[in-house]
């Protein structure tokens, strides 16, 4: 099943750890006008603009299920999303772009994520 959307996207090769997120080779998408790189707000656009194109509730079907996932986003975005993109470069990009990985922040970040863990279990 595929969906089909009208929107104009620019995808450029370049190496991502080297590139600021906010330069012009960087993901965005053009909201009326109004350039975004963030792509949790990139999907919550795409979902509300066009809610008749897909999974109609994908961002919830009411105020009250909209709020409870921006506030699961908003976790994943302060909690989980510091340690995980360090540990993802680290053991996943590093070696590829023959950077030595660091063990010291791996562990750092392997401590924060288990503590981040541990805190949403509770």
């Amino acid at each position: 099943m595929g969906c089909h959307l009208p929107l104009w996207y620019c995808v450029y090769p370049f190496n991502f750890y080297s590139v600021p997120t906010n330069s012009p080779y960087f993901l965005v998408l053009n909201f009326d006008d109004i350039i975004n790189s963030e792509s949790r707000a990139i999907c919550r656009y795409v979902c509300e603009k066009y809610i008749d194109k897909g999974n109609r509730g994908l961002y919830g079907t009411n105020t009250l299920a909209k709020a409870s996932i921006d506030q699961w986003l908003e976790a994943e975005g302060q909690s989980f999303n510091p340690s995980t993109s360090t540990l993802v470069f680290q053991l996943a990009f590093a070696s590829r772009m023959k950077i030595k990985q660091d063990q010291g922040l791996i562990k750092q970040s392997e401590g924060k994520l288990a503590k981040v863990l541990m805190e949403e279990s509770a």
